[in-house]
């Protein structure tokens, strides 16, 4: 019997042994895991932590919620939570994403690109399959300041970055001028550099800038004036590009309608070829009128502005709105006479533009002058004597303003216009006598002296009294 007993009880034993084992194998066969596969072959992160390449199993998961996560450069990343209980199986797809293009341009051309500090190439050029996102973009050229950038690219984005490169030396002549806003040579220097590198709508900008400065009253260097001097030839002359001329008209054009009346803004202003923009440069004038309708000395110079392109209608009446500005003042009603002669030059059948300046002249006798008031009054006489034909009356009259006049420069300017009245005439016996004195009176650097000169030789020799001994 306890044999029985024994063998009943190890029975009972092993039956419960063999159940925990059977218990414990299933619980382990149930174990969580995590197989993930993908096409094409991925990066797998779980919560946040890089598990391997696909195709990957991950064993040993506490059962829970988990952050799916595969990448894959130039693939849009799939993301999604994964609820792992046992064995968990997820396939994914990877969509291939959009590369960005990028085309960079730089002003000037030929400047090196480098993208993520990698250069690839020099402008204009084009960058192509680059990741979306946010990309270093750094230009640099040779003896120029270097550019850079963030550029975001998008999905499929195709954008154009320009760079505009300022060259060094131009730093150097923009810091002089920022020191000293009257430094004229900076702004030479400045605007000849511009040209050089063909910024023509920066050089345009400077060199009007410089007009503007140029003409302040100060109490300049010889240097400086030397300078001053030299600014419209390089505006004008040293740069013969007909872009860059055309912007300078147009900017010129642009300060005086602002209503800029700088001296060297409107001798320049005035060398326009009009004819390419009658209405713009009409358009100037009336501007500058409208911010200077008060002065009549300015009133006076835009009437003559407006006679030189054509508007001789409006150029009377501005003279006119002058006039009425200061009705008592010499000057003003001389130069008033002097316009209107400009004028009556290229209308001489004007019966009314005739009757208006005679009745300056008249009014103008009454008022009290200074000598060089005086000389010019008669020497506007003259020249509406002429208009009218009265040619005798004219040759007094001028030989009155040439006596008259305290300036000998000015006194041969007018020796001379008389001169070549007598010339055109033959007259050489009241010819060479103006001639010969305008060579005894003038200095070398007189132009009536110049033209003298070379007038003389076709005067007979009995009326040159004597051979002029520079000949």
């Amino acid at each position: 019997m306890r044999t029985g007993a024994y063998v009943f009880t190890f029975l009972v034993a092993a039956a419960a042994a063999g159940l925990l084992v059977a218990t414990q194998t299933g619980r382990l066969g149930a174990q969580p895991s995590l197989t993930v596969t993908s096409q094409p072959r991925a990066s797998v992160y779980l919560n946040g932590r890089y598990q391997g390449l696909t195709p990957l199993k991950i064993d040993n998961l506490p059962a829970g919620a988990y952050a799916l996560r595969c990448t894959r450069e130039g693939h849009r990343a799939h993301v999604e939570q994964v609820s792992v209980q046992g064995p968990t199986t997820r396939e994914v797809a990877l969509d291939p994403v959009a590369r960005a293009r990028l085309t960079v341009q730089s002003r000037p051309e030929a400047a090196s690109v480098y993208v993520d500090g990698t250069l690839r190439g020099r402008t204009p050029c084009t960058v192509e399959d680059l990741a979306p996102g946010t990309h270093h973009v750094e230009v640099l050229k040779a003896n120029h300041v270097a550019q850079a950038r963030a550029v975001d690219l998008g999905h499929g984005a195709d954008r154009t970055e320009s760079f505009v490169l300022e060259h060094r030396q131009k730093q150097a002549y923009r810091a002089r001028i920022e020191r000293d806003p009257y430094d004229i040579a900076a702004y030479n220097d400045l605007g000849e550099l511009l040209c050089v590198l063909e910024r023509f709508e920066d050089a345009a900008e400077v060199f009007v800038q410089g007009y503007i400065r140029a003409s302040a009253s100060r109490d300049w260097s010889a240097t400086q004036r030397y300078n001053i001097q030299r600014l419209p030839a390089g505006a004008r002359r040293m740069h013969q590009d007909p872009d860059f001329q055309r912007l300078l008209d147009r900017k010129v054009m642009a300060a005086v309608r602002e209503g800029e009346d700088a001296h060297l803004l409107l001798a320049d202003f005035g060398r326009i070829e009009w004819r390419r923009y009658t209405e713009t440069y009409r358009t100037a004038l009336e501007g500058l009128l409208s911010h200077h309708s008060k002065n009549p000395s300015l009133v006076l110079r835009i009437a003559g502005l407006f006679g030189r392109c054509h508007a001789f209608d409006r150029a009377a009446a501005v003279v006119d709105q002058a006039v009425a500005l200061a009705p008592r003042n010499a000057h003003v009603r001389v130069e008033a006479i002097r316009e209107l002669n400009d004028i009556l030059s290229n209308r001489r059948q004007d019966a009314v533009l005739a009757g208006r300046q005679r009745r300056y002249i008249q009014e103008t006798a009454d008022l009290s002058k200074n000598r060089d008031q005086n000389a010019r009054y008669l020497y506007e006489q003259a020249r509406f004597a002429y208009v009218e034909e009265r040619d005798q009356e004219g040759h007094d009259l001028m030989h009155r303003a040439i006596d008259a006049h305290p300036n000998d420069r000015t006194a041969n300017a007018w020796r001379l216009d008389l001169a070549q009245r007598y010339l055109r005439d033959k007259d050489y016996a009241h010819a060479g006598p103006l001639l010969r004195e305008i060579l005894d009176k003038g200095d070398r650097r007189d132009p009536a002296r110049r033209q003298a000169a070379r007038l003389i030789r076709s005067v007979p020799k009995q009326h040159r009294n004597p051979q002029p001994a520079d000949e």
